[in-house]
């Protein structure tokens, strides 16, 4: 009986633990990033916080057979509307991305957390590379909504959109936009299979 018990009590503080909020990094996940930190303040209006994985980057992770299926991401504050954007690796340069291979709202997200986002289809990873990026509106808000790791920084880690405003740098990095002063990785990692 006491034994039973011992088994009843053990059960239930094994029930009650808090699950693991940090995802499960596995050989087929692309990623820069390390474990959630922070969130740096986005630009007002629309902005595009991205991760770039060039076709060597695939190669060297044993996945250009592989199809892009989810995207893990962190989010600190939700945003007013958002978007995960797929472009395949332009050839001609690394500072532009090339063509749109996917598109869907992510409106759903849980602040403060982890999210998945299951493709809709699974996307054949480009020879050339691609990018994910994520359509931010932080309307006219001061907004901590993509998370990010302590860095140091992957040149392809902390890619930064910006366009419309004043000071359009268009296609640039975090580090750069922040006048060279935060030196982080996105939380964004593209799951294959």
């Amino acid at each position: 009986m006491k034994r039973l018990f011992f088994l009843s009590i053990m059960a239930l503080a094994l029930s009650c633990q808090k699950e693991q909020d940090e995802p499960i990094i596995s050989g087929n996940v692309l990623h820069y990033d390390g474990p959630n930190q922070s969130a740096p303040v986005l630009a007002r209006g629309i902005s595009y916080p991205l991760v770039k994985f060039p076709a060597d980057e695939i190669q060297k992770r044993g996945l250009a057979s592989q199809s892009l299926i989810e995207i893990e991401y962190y989010i600190d504050q939700n945003p007013i509307a958002a978007k995960i954007l797929i472009f395949e690796w332009n050839d001609s340069t690394d500072n532009l991305p090339g063509t749109l291979l996917y598109e869907a709202e992510i409106n759903n997200s849980r602040n403060r957390s982890w999210n998945k986002h299951t493709l809709s289809h699974p996307i054949q990873l480009p020879a050339s590379g691609f990018w994910i990026a994520f359509e931010i509106n932080a309307g006219n808000n001061d907004l901590r909504i993509m998370g990010c790791d302590p860095g140091p920084r992957h040149p392809f880690g902390d890619g930064y959109g910006l366009f419309g405003n004043n000071n359009e740098p268009g296609w640039t990095d975090f580090f750069e936009f922040s006048g060279r002063s935060v030196d982080i990785n996105w939380n964004i990692r593209a799951v294959t299979d």
